[in-house]
């Protein structure tokens, strides 16, 4: 049991430091500062991430509570 719980957190510490190297990497690469036009597509692609999470998630409490009369 102790050894799963630890290769799991060594894994997720793992995947966390590749992630943040991959991307102090890529700003450094790119530079710091985002324009205007980088600012307004990632604004636009977060809000229609979310409505599409939004959406799945009524999906699928629609198919968990087949009554209507429950919401």
């Amino acid at each position: 049991m102790l050894f799963e719980l630890l290769t799991g957190a060594i894994f997720v510490g793992g995947t966390i430091a590749l992630m943040l190297a991959s991307y102090l990497l890529m700003r450094w690469f790119t530079g710091s500062e985002a324009d205007v036009h980088e600012k307004d597509l990632a604004s636009s692609v977060i809000f229609r991430i979310s409505a599409l999470h939004g959406l799945i998630l009524a999906l699928v409490i629609r198919m968990v509570t087949p009554d209507r009369r429950l919401l």
